[in-house]
């Protein structure tokens, strides 16, 4: 929990993380998340300006076409599965610390 940013400062840093962008969903057609459009339409419904538009919709937009049209070749695929002894679990004293 950070309690010395605000919440615009805050967005302002994850908005410059690709890999955030990377755990939005690649829907087929129906959300268009690379859109300044929608993100002014989540503003819109939310009654709030505070949302900002993210910097990296071009780079999501392009993550999101490499997704879709990602053709997996199954001929070689394998499926390995296996079974293991349970992990052994300890009981650990931090009295000493």
């Amino acid at each position: 929990m950070d309690t010395h940013h605000s919440k615009e400062e805050l967005i302002r840093v994850f908005n410059a993380y690709p890999g955030l962008y990377d755990l939005l969903p690649v829907p087929k057609e129906s959300e268009s998340f690379e859109t300044v459009e929608f993100w002014k339409q989540i503003n819109t419904e939310l009654n709030e300006d505070k949302i900002q538009i993210p910097q990296l919709l071009d780079y999501f937009k392009k993550y999101k076409s490499e997704i879709q049209s990602f053709k997996p070749n199954l001929d070689n695929l394998y499926y390995l599965a296996g079974k293991d002894d349970l992990t052994t679990c300890a009981s650990v004293s931090y009295t000493h610390l």
